[in-house]
């Protein structure tokens, strides 16, 4: 099994961190919020580990999508959003996890994944890759 090295969201709980990426992604499907027929939410479409259309692609701004996909990716109204949308989901850790290994293989980040925004991964993988020591 291959395993890419990221970052782990703030405050994940070990247990999460050791588990496989197939797991992880079996567990936000399963009881993720914003799964397909989730009660607390009106996302429907798509499951946020899923590529999905941007509310702009989507011939007008699609309310179902704005959740996960918001126009404003960066500052404190993103993760003000971020919060907001990810807020009692159970598998918010998991999700958080496998963002970050997702996201640091393929270097493509975008929405609201864990309960941050892709400003906030997108900072902490830059931060991750950065030359430790630094240069003299």
């Amino acid at each position: 099994m291959t395993t890419v090295s990221a970052p782990l969201p703030e405050g994940t709980r070990s247990e999460v961190a050791a588990e496989s990426t197939a797991v992880l992604r079996k567990r936000v499907a399963a009881s993720g919020l914003c799964r397909p027929g989730a009660a607390s939410t009106t996302v429907v479409t798509f499951h946020a580990s899923v590529a999905a259309p941007h509310p702009s692609d989507v011939g007008g701004a699609d309310k179902t999508h704005d959740l996960w996909f918001p126009l404003e990716e960066t500052g404190v109204k993103a993760v003000a959003q971020a919060r907001r949308a990810c807020k009692g989901c159970p598998v918010k850790d998991e999700c958080g996890v496998l963002a970050y290994r997702e996201e640091a293989a393929s270097g493509d980040v975008h929405g609201v994944r864990g309960g941050l925004c892709a400003g906030e991964r997108r900072d902490a993988l830059r931060q991750f890759r950065a030359p430790k020591g630094g240069a003299r």
